[in-house]
């Protein structure tokens, strides 16, 4: 009983996330054909805003995916309910330390979908920054597929300085503030376990660069 709640709930608040993003910020998305549909994976997508979980949420609907937040997230205890009850599970304030990291791994062991930001932090200007080492260890450990996932117009939306969005409604003409996410196909986890940490960081910015690129031209133009 307890199952089918948390499956009612956790597609309600899919269907909601969906209106908000079309309705607010004429969301677009392509790629979701490559989400694949059964056993664990990595989904690593670039850091604009605090949109970028709904967009990744959405752009992946096939599958209930899980996220790692960070502490301070939690600390409201209705807020805490709510992002705890759709898949988030809370973890040190440096998301790529020890604790992140296990985390990661427990959850693929058990099945499950994981959504990492390798950047570590929103971007200060919209562009992709450094990916962190510690998304190496976690396929070292669990070598399991990575999806990219790209993002445009979150950071117009709601940059890091600012509390209330920009909004792009979907009925209105375009703002920069539009939203859109693609999604990449699958790279091989073990592969990149075997490369050396240069190699394996530089192929997965390869290939956020590219649906990052692909999301910029699906998005609703001005």
């Amino acid at each position: 009983m307890l199952g089918i709640l948390q499956y009612i709930w956790y597609n309600t608040c899919f269907w909601i996330a969906y209106a908000l993003m079309l309705f607010g910020f004429s969301f677009r998305m392509e790629g979701s054909r490559n989400v694949p549909r059964r056993g664990p994976f990595l989904i690593i997508a670039n850091h604009q805003s605090f949109f970028d979980p709904i967009a990744v949420g959405v752009a992946c609907w096939q599958r209930r995916v899980c996220f790692l937040g960070r502490e301070t997230l939690f600390k409201p205890p209705w807020f805490a309910w709510l992002i705890g009850s759709l898949g988030c599970y809370p973890i040190d304030q440096e998301g790529m330390a020890r604790g992140g990291l296990m985390t990661a791994v427990r959850l693929l062991r058990e099945g499950k979908v994981v959504v990492i930001f390798p950047e570590g932090t929103r971007t200060e200007d919209g562009n992709l920054a450094p990916l962190k080492p510690g998304l190496l260890l976690i396929l070292r450990k669990c070598p399991v597929p990575v999806v990219p996932v790209g993002i445009t117009g979150a950071f117009e939306a709601l940059p890091y300085w600012k509390k209330v969005p920009r909004m792009s409604p979907v009925f209105f003409p375009a703002e920069p503030s539009a939203i859109a996410a693609a999604v990449g196909k699958p790279i091989d986890g073990g592969k990149l376990a075997e490369m050396d940490r240069d190699e394996a960081l530089a192929t997965m910015t390869r290939e956020l660069e590219k649906v990052v690129a692909t999301a910029k031209r699906v998005k609703r133009k001005i």
